[in-house]
């Protein structure tokens, strides 16, 4: 029923008596009214043509407790799709002084499509024994990726390097390697 309503963008439910509802929308293209119709609509028809079924729903909105504010875009994209935030190359070995951290701007890491991709990333810079870790973050600005490395063992061009190769070399778990296309795009 709220996938109709342009502007949902998300629902999430707390179990119970009655069940809670938190609805996300973008208030330029909807508004509570809107919402509270759509939701308590009598029936829901699903399917398409001959297959379509009507479902009596019992929907009702109950005002008491309601709330309503905003929140930032960059925390909704953070509770719906996950960060990373992965080490290796021994990062517990080092103190902190002896690590920095290259940060870079990475829209992909909000697409849930390449969300899959993100381990293959992550191996391939495993290559490079002074990256230690990386880590994806959701900010004001945007999203980010969060390379940590050692100073001592690697430089920025060389991690830039890894990052534009048109291949990433990939380590699975039986010890083999293989090559994949590098499906990002670093503004490096």
């Amino acid at each position: 029923m709220l996938r109709q309503e342009k502007g949902v963008l998300a629902l999430t439910t707390t179990f119970g008596e009655p069940v809670q509802a938190t609805i996300y929308f973008d208030k330029t293209l909807t508004d509570i009214n809107k919402i509270k119709a759509a939701a308590s609509k009598p029936t829901l028809v699903s399917g398409e043509g001959k297959d379509q079924t009507t479902v009596k729903t019992g929907f009702v909105i109950n005002e008491k407790g309601e709330k309503s504010g905003t929140i930032p875009a960059y925390e909704f994209v953070a509770m719906f799709i996950p960060t990373t935030d992965v080490s290796f190359n021994k990062y517990e070995s080092y103190s902190i002084d002896k690590l920095m951290v290259y940060e870079l701007p990475f829209s992909e890491a909000s697409d849930p499509g390449m969300q899959k991709w993100i381990p293959y990333l992550v191996s391939h810079a495993s290559n490079d024994d002074g990256v230690v870790r990386i880590q994806t973050e959701f900010t004001k600005e945007g999203p980010v990726i969060k390379i940590w490395f050692v100073n001592s063992l690697t430089r920025v061009e060389k991690i830039n390097s890894l990052l534009k190769a048109s291949e990433f070399v990939v380590h699975y778990p039986d010890k083999s390697t293989k090559r994949v296309k590098n499906p990002f795009r670093f503004p490096v």
